[in-house]
């Protein structure tokens, strides 16, 4: 999904986007200089395992949410990534 600040969000499930120890995640890349970076959200400050994160999308607000299956939604302001459970 593109967001309105044309930065590509992508998840990658059980797929790997690219050498890691972790076998999904959430990513965002850079259109203009293909830049990839990975979010790593928390919960009380604790790591949510993104392994299982199986969609995207942005609502009218520009607030970015990620369907999961065990940690219910994920929803990403440009500061934050909270659970909503």
């Amino acid at each position: 999904m593109v967001d309105h600040q044309d930065k590509l969000w992508m998840t990658s499930g059980n797929a790997r986007l690219r050498p890691s120890s972790e076998k999904g995640g959430i990513y965002t890349i850079n259109v203009d200089s293909l830049e990839i970076s990975e979010i790593k959200p928390k919960i009380n400050q604790e790591p949510v395992n993104t392994d299982n994160t199986t969609t995207v999308f942005q609502d009218k607000n520009q607030n970015i949410w990620f369907g999961t299956i065990g940690h219910g939604l994920l929803t990403v302001s440009y500061t934050h990534l909270r659970a909503h459970e």
